[in-house]
């Protein structure tokens, strides 16, 4: 899961349609509260920051406006 997510996110964003993106991004954001509760090791909860932070600043470079809104 982690490694096609990665994948998606770091290599083929620009290729995924607005859809797709919104829907990886559901599934991304979706894992934290799962991941945060759960007693997995260190490491799968590493991986899951690492890939919600690769995916909030994907979407903030899609969409730059919502930065000068703030």
């Amino acid at each position: 899961m982690y490694v096609l997510s990665q994948y998606l996110v770091r290599i083929r964003w620009d290729e995924l349609a607005v859809q797709t993106r919104a829907q990886i991004t559901e599934l991304v954001l979706g894992m934290l509260p799962e991941i945060a509760a759960s007693q997995d090791e260190w490491f799968l909860k590493s991986q899951t920051a690492a890939l919600v932070a690769e995916v909030w600043i994907l979407i903030f470079s899609d969409t730059p406006y919502l930065v000068d809104a703030q």
